[in-house]
């Protein structure tokens, strides 16, 4: 018999997957022990009598190491990890990119199986860590916030446009750009010029060309020790992106409503039009979306994947508008499930939501394309087939 363990009181958001998670499971018929970290001491002899359960097969769900970080709790009076103890699958979802986790990588559980939300973070692990274990590499799933449907029609929806997720201007990681000097700082630069210029290029494959232009002939332990040492670049690109894309919109006359840390320190020259609704934990963020006609996303630079952004629009009906990516080519149609834009061409983005936003019939029409889609490909229930 399987049964799950999967890991609450942590990062919101990533509680937020694993509650999802456990309905699904729970709904399945699967056992299901929620472990709560915040109040990891006194939940300990419980997991434990769960771990201990006759002919039980157990898989931890985890997201990004969490409870696989040499976290003390998890180990017994004679060191061993419970997971190795009793025999636990550790199938660990990453949500960014594998080099972000270095440290984490080089102490893993006896039974581990990496999952890969995107297929070029596939392509490094089996490139510099051949010796772990990969599951399948899929996007995570969308969730719908009501189980009648998508809810409101287009045409009733209060919110014009909105964008999910935080702000940091991109000068916030200028500590980490200049400490090592000006011949580090222009080595940094020259990085973040090559990004922004040529955003078609994976992160990896810029850090890697960077490196070697560098220092010459690097191993693979070198190599991915490197990338580690990079991943503010990561950061930076992301934001400023995830800033300019809002910015555009927001300067050209688009009211925007923005929901997430940190954007009132955008500068825009129309500021009046950055309606900032403030830090909202994921459940509210889905009841705006289901109040939206449209919604906004900018990719974290996953260029064979997809975010969670697009499904939470396409399953609470709301019009997704986003950049592209190789895999998101594959699955979508622009104009069928959602609207593509491209980040070479932003300028032409505004004219093009203005259109979008006159015709609401199409965009009732595309929001039950989606949520058809959606239902089929972008559900935990799938999610879930695929990882386990």
């Amino acid at each position: 018999m399987k049964q799950v363990v999967l890991l609450q009181g942590g990062i919101e958001t990533l509680e937020f997957f694993s509650a999802q998670i456990a309905k699904e499971l729970q709904r399945q018929g699967i056992p299901v022990f929620l472990f709560t970290l915040t109040d990891e001491r006194t939940e300990i002899p419980a997991l434990v009598r769960f771990l201990a359960e006759p002919g039980a097969e157990t898989v931890l769900l985890t997201f990004n190491f969490q409870g696989l970080d040499q976290e003390a709790v998890f180990y017994d009076e004679t060191g061993t990890l419970l997971w190795d103890r009793y025999q636990v699958e550790c199938r660990n979802i990453l949500v960014d990119h594998p080099f972000y986790y270095f440290r984490e990588l080089q102490t893993l559980p006896e039974r581990y199986v990496q999952i890969c939300i995107d297929g070029y973070h596939e392509q490094y692990m089996r490139r510099f860590y051949p010796e772990v274990t990969l599951g399948a590499t899929t996007p995570l799933a969308g969730t719908r916030l009501s189980e009648a449907g998508t809810g409101l029609p287009i045409a009733k929806r209060p919110r014009k446009l909105i964008f999910t997720g935080n702000y940091s201007p991109p000068e916030q990681f200028d500590p980490y750009i200049t400490r090592l000097g000006s011949e580090y700082e222009h080595f940094y630069r020259e990085i973040i010029k090559e990004l922004l210029t040529h955003t078609e290029r994976s992160m990896e494959e810029v850090f890697e060309e960077y490196l070697l232009r560098e220092m010459g002939t690097l191993s693979r332990k070198e190599l991915r020790e490197g990338m580690s040492n990079l991943i503010f670049l990561d950061l930076y690109v992301r934001f400023y992106f995830r800033g300019e894309v809002v910015k555009c919109l927001v300067d050209s006359g688009i009211p925007v409503e923005v929901y997430g840390h940190g954007w009132e320190r955008l500068v825009c020259k129309k500021s009046e039009n950055l309606i900032c609704g403030g830090l909202l934990n994921s459940r509210k963020c889905l009841e705006k979306t289901a109040e939206a006609q449209l919604s906004l996303n900018v990719m974290p630079w996953f260029k064979r994947g997809a975010h969670d952004r697009i499904y939470n629009a396409m399953r609470n009906g709301a019009v997704c508008i986003s950049d592209t990516s190789e895999y998101l080519l594959q699955q979508l149609e622009d104009g069928r499930e959602l609207f593509f834009y491209t980040l070479p061409k932003l300028a032409e983005l505004p004219e093009h939501v203005r259109a979008w936003q006159k015709d609401v019939e199409l965009l009732q029409h595309i929001s039950a394309q989606a949520a058809a889609w959606a239902q089929t490909h972008a559900s935990w229930e799938h999610f879930l087939k695929r990882i386990l």
